[in-house]
C-alpha cells in the first residue's frame, strides 16, 4: 500500500522554489497475494507511513541561500507487525555556482546537491546513488520498529545551498522526495546488516510485483 504526501517551498526573490515531497511506501514479506484471495492467512498486517510533525509551510516562504528549514520525516508502525524500516532521499542537483559561507567568495562551477541535511545516528547510510539531476541515499532504521512505535526522525531539517545570485531559476520547482518502507522483522536474524536487509526488501517487492503481472 502506498501513500503519498506532497508540500511546497515558495521560495521566493533570490530563492528558488522547492517542492518537499514525503513518500510513504509499505512493502510487506510473504503476504502478497492475488486480490482475490482473501482468506489467506498470514503473520500480521505490515503498514508504516511517513509523518512530519515539524512541518510548517509558512516558515519555508522567503528562503534564501543558505537557509535552513525544518523537516523531520519519521517513520510509524501503524501494522500489527515488528518491521525493519528504511527511507530514501532523494536530494536534486544542479550545475551552479557556490558561495563560501566564510570567505564569501564564489567557487568553481559545478554539479552539486542543493540541499543538505544532517542525518540521525540511529540512521545508517547503506547505499547512496549519484545521478546528474539527482542524489538518492537509502538509510536503514538500526533498530526494529514495533507496532505502534515511532522512529528517531531521519533529519531534522534541510539547509539550502548557499547559491550564488541569479543561478537558479525561481521558477522552477524542485522535489526532495522522501520514500519510507518496511519489510517483516523476522526475515532475518538481528544481527543481519541493514544492507542486507534491505537487498530481501527489494527481492520481495520485486517478487511481489511479478505475482501482481
Amino acid at each position: 500500500m502506498d501513500s503519498r504526501k506532497k508540500r511546497v517551498l515558495a521560495v521566493l526573490g533570490i530563492a528558488a522554489m522547492l517542492f518537499a515531497a514525503s513518500v510513504g511506501v509499505t512493502q510487506a514479506f510473504l503476504t502478497s497475494m492475488p486480490a482475490a484471495v482473501l482468506n489467506k492467512v498470514t503473520p500480521g498486517a505490515l503498514r508504516v507511513k511517513l509523518e512530519e510533525t515539524k512541518w510548517n509551510p509558512l516558515k519555508a516562504k522567503e528562503l534564501v541561500p543558505g537557509s535552513c528549514v525544518d523537516k523531520d520525516p519519521t517513520a510509524v508502525n501503524t501494522g500489527s507487525s515488528e518491521e525493519w524500516v528504511f527511507m530514501k532521499v532523494t536530494v536534486p542537483k544542479k550545475e551552479i555556482v557556490a558561495v563560501d559561507e566564510h570567505t564569501k567568495r564564489k567557487q568553481e562551477r559545478k554539479n552539486m546537491q542543493l540541499f543538505e541535511f544532517a542525518a540521525s545516528e540511529e540512521w545508517e547510510l547503506i547505499e547512496k546513488d549519484e545521478k546528474k539531476n539527482a542524489a538518492e541515499l537509502i538509510y536503514g532504521y538500526r533498530s526494529i520498529l514495533k507496532p505502534g512505535e515511532k522512529s528517531v526522525p531521519l533529519f531534522t531539517q534541510v539547509k539550502l545551498v548557499n547559491y550564488l545570485e541569479g543561478e537558479l531559476d525561481i521558477q522552477e520547482g524542485l522535489e526532495i522526495p522522501v520514500d519510507v518502507m518496511s519489510i517483516q522483522s523476522n526475515v532475518c536474524t538481528p544481527d543481519t546488516p541493514l544492507k542486507r536487509i534491505y537487498e530481501l526488501y527489494l527481492k520481495q517487492k520485486d517478487e511481489d510485483r511479478k505475482e501482481q503481472q
